[in-house]
């Protein structure tokens, strides 16, 4: 049996899974991102200014999206996240030599465009490696293994990032470069095996969009996964009001720093066990949303802080698992000629919907409470797993439709 079937690595090399999971962790590593703003603040930007700079860092990445996966798709995956990674490396450039409204500004903008040319590019990539190597029913696996290495380089990062502070932003920020210099490294040494561009006769921009076209718009299976994956990731912001609820619901600031490691321990589980949920029929990944929709809904919505905080917790990992397995069933079922580019839709939508979420959430917030806002995100949670379970049972019931990872 190949390595392929029994989803292991297979004919994978160490050496290029090493390089793989060192991405993952030092890309993760941003000691800077626990007290960036708290420099902003330093540097006299008053509030309005921080959350107009706030803003730049989702617009950009709308900018980019859409282009960056048609690039990524036409010319070279890897060239794109190489692209990407120096203009990551400039936001901290910028903000060295230019710390002002202006060049936090457009520092964040950089970063926004790297998070762009990254979020289609990557995955794809790695699914070809994998695919090339003979081992591609070993994607959701190793995705989950870096993505978990990422979540500890987070948590690493929120445990020691404000006590380096002490040193001086200037020294986090010199260390957070090392940290991405260290995965751009890594990336750089990865060994191609899969061909550069997939060409199927779709080289002209005009046969690329009607390849597009017949692969993702007019193809159900596929349309399918990134509608859910779309609406699944963008709800999935409600993520960046865990401190809030954290302190609402009566957390000390002490202990809150906790909270979020439990968090982000509880997405790097998820991840590790996003494969086996891989390995089910694709209905189960809807169940696991309604399920994560169900926790944040009932434990959040009764409010009381020993059952609230444990649900949150447990919300995080089914929501991470059903993140990272859909996007495994996105890449089985999509045209490699046009796999950055559906990724790169589904990031879009993910996107536009986060915006309305934020918006939604800090109306009701306003007026109920942050936690009355987190329950009904997860009364949304919900409706998308349902929604997500329908479509695909559906589907399964339709002739000549067999689902599953290869349809």
């Amino acid at each position: 049996m190949t390595g392929d079937e029994k989803g292991r690595p297979g004919r994978v090399e160490w050496r290029t899974l090493g390089l793989f999971y060192g991405y993952g962790f030092f890309d993760g590593l941003i000691l800077i991102y626990p007290v960036y703003l708290l420099y902003f603040r330093d540097q006299g930007l008053s509030e309005t200014e921080i959350a107009t700079l706030l803003m730049l860092w989702p617009i950009s990445s709308l900018l980019f999206e859409l282009p960056s996966g048609y690039l990524a798709d036409r010319f070279s995956k890897k060239a794109i996240l190489i692209i990407g990674h120096v203009a990551y490396l400039g936001c901290f450039a910028v903000w060295h030599f230019m710390p002002t409204f202006v060049g936090f500004g457009i520092g964040l903008a950089l970063w926004g465009m790297r998070g762009a040319l990254s979020s289609g590019a990557f995955r794809s990539f790695l699914y070809e490696e994998m695919e090339a190597r003979g081992a591609r029913g070993a994607f959701v696996r190793v995705l989950g293994q870096i993505n978990a290495l990422k979540w500890t380089a987070m948590l690493i990062a929120y445990s020691v990032g404000p006590a380096l502070m002490a040193f001086g932003f200037t020294f986090v920020l010199a260390l957070t470069a090392v940290a991405a210099v260290t995965a751009l490294g890594c990336l750089l040494l990865v060994r191609r095996k899969a061909p550069t561009v997939v060409d199927d006769g779709t080289v002209g921009l005009g046969e690329f969009v009607r390849a597009l076209h017949g692969h993702v718009v007019r193809d159900p299976a596929v349309l399918r996964v990134i509608l859910f994956g779309g609406a699944l990731i963008g709800t999935g912001a409600v993520d960046e009001y865990w401190p809030l609820l954290g302190t609402d619901l009566g957390v000390p600031e002490t202990a809150l720093g906790l909270f979020l490691g439990a968090i982000m321990g509880a997405q790097a589980l998820g991840d590790l066990l996003a494969h086996r949920l891989a390995a089910l029929k694709p209905v189960s990944i809807g169940a696991t949303v309604a399920g994560a929709g169900v926790m944040l809904l009932v434990g959040v919505g009764v409010g009381t802080l020993y059952l609230a905080l444990p649900a949150v917790v447990v919300f995080a990992m089914l929501y991470q698992g059903a993140a990272t397995a859909n996007s495994g069933l996105l890449h089985d079922r999509v045209a490699g000629s046009v796999r950055a580019s559906a990724a790169s839709i589904l990031g879009f939508a993910s996107n536009i919907i986060s915006i309305l979420l934020f918006y939604a959430i800090g109306q009701i917030s306003e007026r109920a409470g942050v936690p009355l806002a987190i329950a009904c995100a997860g009364g949304i949670f919900i409706v998308i797993g349902l929604a997500g379970m329908r479509a695909e049972s559906t589907a399964g019931r339709s002739p000549g439709h067999g689902g599953g990872k290869d349809a």
